[in-house]
């Protein structure tokens, strides 16, 4: 008996190697622990999270589920008594080894991306930020000169991407001009994104912006409407303007120089149910615009701007009005999309022993681009950090007994170094509505590509 199901994206090919086709051996198959489903009007969407495959089951083959021989062997269904946990262990301990190996064969050979704190002083004063009482640095134009030239020698003939961080990067945007110019006069080619609060933008920065840094993305974040965001920032100049006013103004001159715009708005118990009439005059002004996306964080314990801990009644609050937010964002087409996982992730994703170097105001090379004791080792002056230190910061904290029952956990990465290293069930339930949601972006975009009209048997994409 045949059984279609649509293949949307392909599995991780190292992982399908590892485990191979599941041969049909039982009588009775269950889903896997591993699958997460999300029915649409076309049939059931699934997603393993071990072979990071994406299938739809048309509505034809409801009736025969648990009988499709394409799902048993693409480990949708596996026997009942199946013991998938050892399985996925193993094959995440296998895939994690070819990682390592092939970037220590790589270690310097592929640096194409830097994130440059131009300073890390702040004009704002917000009440959690995670960065209070770090040392002032200001990255002079001598530095400035040194970065570009420590640029060069390790990304000659490469295109390189920039993302300007702080403190407030725009501060010190004479930093960003030097380097932006000096990479120009040396033939790279580049691009650069942002982090940033958006208050020190002016029209004739935003045009240099575009023209010569380049910058194509720019992320900022908002409190809360008028009142809430200008007592939050608490701006040290504001020059008796409104600071809410001018940042919308700002996103505006921003979004025309087609310059992506993306809106974190920090929820917290404080500004949680007005983030919801906020997000709507977001959208009002600039929801039109194809450069514009707005995402919502809660400012939880793990956050690194957190200032204080709440009861389990007072997270579930927040988390729940940052899910009823995020769906708000999806049904208004603004929420900012983010793709689905298409190979298992390892712990050399780390920015530590990544593609990736972080240079501090002062010259120095940090393994994370979040400032804080121990971080830093080596400069652009010739003292690059060395391997054994770098690969500390991808130790993983130890598996535990729920991981066995955890659909996450063969995505899930846990440093022991690493502030991002919790879990709870609501961060596992907002895991599993967002890769939802990626699924049926993914799906979107694989029907528009394809411009097949989906009926039994016919196959997006063919393995």
């Amino acid at each position: 008996m045949w059984f279609f199901v649509l293949f949307i994206s392909k599995p991780d090919f190292i992982v399908n190697t590892i485990i191979g086709r599941q041969n049909i051996s039982a009588s009775q198959y269950r889903w896997s622990a591993f699958v997460i489903k999300k029915e649409i009007q076309d049939g059931l969407l699934c997603y393993n999270t071990l072979t990071c495959e994406l299938i739809l089951v048309p509505h034809s083959e409801y009736n025969e589920l648990f009988n499709n021989t394409e799902l048993i062997s693409k480990w949708f269904l596996v026997p009942i008594n199946f013991d998938e946990y050892e399985l996925a262990k193993n094959a995440k301990r296998i895939r994690q080894t070819i990682y390592r190996a092939d970037k220590s064969r790589k270690w310097n050979c592929s640096i194409n991306k830097y994130w440059i704190l131009t300073t890390t002083n702040c004009n704002a004063k917000c009440f959690y930020c995670h960065e209070k009482g770090i040392p002032h640095k200001h990255m002079n134009k001598e530095t400035a000169v040194s970065v570009v030239n420590y640029i060069e020698h390790l990304s000659k003939d490469k295109q390189v991407h920039i993302m300007w961080y702080g403190g407030e990067p725009l501060i010190n945007s004479e930093a960003i001009d030097i380097i932006s110019k000096g990479l120009k006069e040396k033939g790279i080619i580049y691009t650069s994104s942002m982090i940033s609060n958006g208050f020190e933008f002016n029209q004739e920065m935003i045009e240099m912006a575009a023209s010569q840094w380049h910058l194509n993305e720019v992320q900022i974040t908002i409190d809360g409407e008028e009142n809430t965001y200008n007592r939050t920032k608490a701006y040290k100049d504001c020059k008796g303007c409104s600071p809410f006013i001018k940042v919308i103004e700002n996103i505006g001159m921003l979004l025309s120089q087609r310059i992506n715009v993306h809106v974190r708005l920090n929820i917290d118990s404080y500004n949680q149910e007005e983030l919801f009439d906020l997000s709507d005059y977001l959208i009002s002004k600039f929801g039109s615009s194809s450069y514009f996306s707005i995402y919502s964080a809660p400012l939880l314990e793990e956050c690194l701007g957190t200032t204080y801990k709440r009861n389990q009644l007072r997270r579930k609050e927040v988390y729940d009005a940052h899910c009823r937010l995020s769906k708000h964002l999806d049904s208004s087409g603004v929420l900012l999309k983010t793709e689905l996982p298409k190979a298992m992730r390892s712990e050399m994703r780390c920015i530590a022993v990544s593609d990736v170097r972080v240079i501090f105001p002062d010259g120095q090379l940090a393994f994370c681009h979040d400032y804080s004791e121990g971080v830093l080792s080596g400069d652009i002056f010739g003292n690059e950090p060395l391997e054994e230190e770098r690969l500390q910061y991808t130790v993983c904290l130890p598996e535990t007994e729920l991981c066995n029952k955890c659909v996450k956990y063969p995505q899930c990465i846990r440093f022991e170094k690493c502030f991002k290293n919790k879990c709870n069930d609501e961060l596992i339930d907002e895991w599993i509505w967002y890769t939802e949601q990626e699924m049926i972006w993914e799906y979107e975009k694989a029907t528009k590509k394809s411009n097949h009209q989906i009926h039994g048997g016919y196959f997006l994409e063919t393995h």
